[in-house]
């Protein structure tokens, strides 16, 4: 059937949809893996529009540290967003990556007709790691993984915002989603 469709509706029209859901299941990702994480918590969950307790005393003690937590809190993360505003960027970060991730998948797959693109997107893991343990920090402004941090949009050292991470992130959505189209227009 996939031939079929493909007749019918053409070879563009086949990779704007293929680009399209590419968007649309980054999305569904990032809601679900919000969602589940949620409901794990639910019964532990305090609603209110402020920094909980928890937070705060992650982000202002040596606790993470001391207790061998995988994970650290930025006590500026507290200081310059409200909880919502800080999830809300997240988020939109987060589905701006797997978008971009899944799109260089999708356009190195298609031009080498093998996984070089999947290959890319694990690169891209490597890249951030060696950014943070070799190179010098002002690299991270290219990593697509680091510009989804939330934690370095407050270090103004980066100059890293929510403007320039979605900007890089849709810049580079969009020209891999015209190449993945100039591509099949080429072949033809």
């Amino acid at each position: 059937t996939y031939s079929y469709m493909i007749v019918r509706s053409g070879k563009g029209a086949w990779t704007a949809g293929n680009c399209m859901y590419i968007l649309t299941m980054s999305f569904i990702y990032t809601a679900y893996i919000w969602l589940i994480s949620t409901l794990v918590m639910f019964p532990y969950i305090d609603w209110q529009i402020k920094w909980g307790k928890i937070w705060g005393t992650l982000a202002a003690t040596d606790a993470p540290e001391r207790y061998g937590l995988q994970f650290s809190v930025q006590n500026g993360l507290k200081r310059s967003y409200e909880p919502s505003v800080a999830l809300a960027h997240s988020l939109l970060a987060e589905w701006s990556c797997a978008a971009f991730l899944g799109e260089c998948a999708y356009l190195f797959n298609k031009l080498t007709n093998k996984p070089v693109g999947t290959w890319l997107g694990a690169g891209f893991v490597f890249w951030d790691i060696t950014i943070y343990n070799l190179l010098d920090m002002d690299w991270i402004k290219y990593s697509p993984l680091s510009l989804a941090m939330i934690s370095n949009m407050i270090n103004s050292r980066f100059g890293i915002t929510l403007g320039y991470s979605l900007s890089f992130m849709a810049f580079g959505v969009a020209i891999m989603g015209a190449l993945s189209y100039a591509h099949e227009k080429v072949m033809k």
